[in-house]
């Protein structure tokens, strides 16, 4: 079982700030804050930061082992007009990889906001350090409103080598190496008629290194329903 208490406050219009605590019973205590940041340039142009923070330490009876470490990240978002380019780079500091509850591995509704956590690779091995580099278009600015593309590519450099229970239940992200992942997206939000609000998404990522080869197509469709 899982429980977690917290909270959302907006210090201003430009800054809010988030803290969680959470408990996965019998492996460990979670510890989450967030503060983001959005400073106005002027009307075309603005700048966004995103700080974030976990700290994760084994509790009771440590079922899944021990685990211990502190990961963290942090971006930079640049907009101008219908253009968003952002760097990000993220850190995991502790001998075991930074563990999370997850709905469905790289779809919305995972409760792993890490900047690098991308369509296959959350690059959160142990010690890992990733970068990212990220591009967003928002194509109502050229006429298709609805419609926004996204491209990114992160690399992150892995030393598992204090991990030690290699046949334990994080062995599988305990290999020292290196490792990247390059993203494309495209979403499409319908914006009247029956239809308002479905959204259709086409992902497409390819990975390479410490966690395997993978080349993946996602199709992903929303549709949002009022209930009262």
């Amino acid at each position: 079982s899982a429980s977690y208490v917290g909270g959302s406050y907006p210090i201003s219009e430009r800054l809010s700030l988030t803290i969680f605590g959470a408990n996965l019973k019998d492996v460990w205590n979670q510890y989450y804050a967030n503060a983001i940041y959005a400073l106005p340039l002027s009307n075309e142009r603005s700048l966004t930061f995103n700080a974030t923070a976990y700290d994760t330490r084994g509790s009771g009876e440590r079922l899944a082992g021990e685990i211990n470490n502190f990961a963290w990240s942090f971006s930079a978002g640049y907009s101008v007009g219908a253009h968003t380019f952002t760097l990000a780079h993220q850190q995991v500091n502790g001998d075991t990889p930074f563990d999370y509850i997850a709905m469905d591995r790289g779809n919305p509704g995972d409760s792993i906001y890490l900047a690098n956590s991308s369509q296959y690779s959350d690059f959160n091995s142990p010690n890992e350090s990733s970068v990212q580099a990220r591009y967003d278009l928002n194509m109502a600015a050229y006429g298709v409103p609805g419609l926004k593309l996204m491209a990114r590519y992160i690399k992150g450099d892995i030393d598992g080598s204090g991990y030690t229970d290699a046949d334990g239940p994080y062995g599988y992200a305990a290999s020292p190496g290196k490792e990247w992942e390059r993203d494309l997206e495209a979403k499409y939000v319908v914006q009247s008629g029956v239809a308002k609000d479905l959204s259709l998404r086409v992902r497409y990522a390819n990975h390479r290194g410490a966690g395997g080869d993978v080349d993946e197509l996602r199709l992903i469709t929303e549709f949002p329903i009022q209930v009262f």
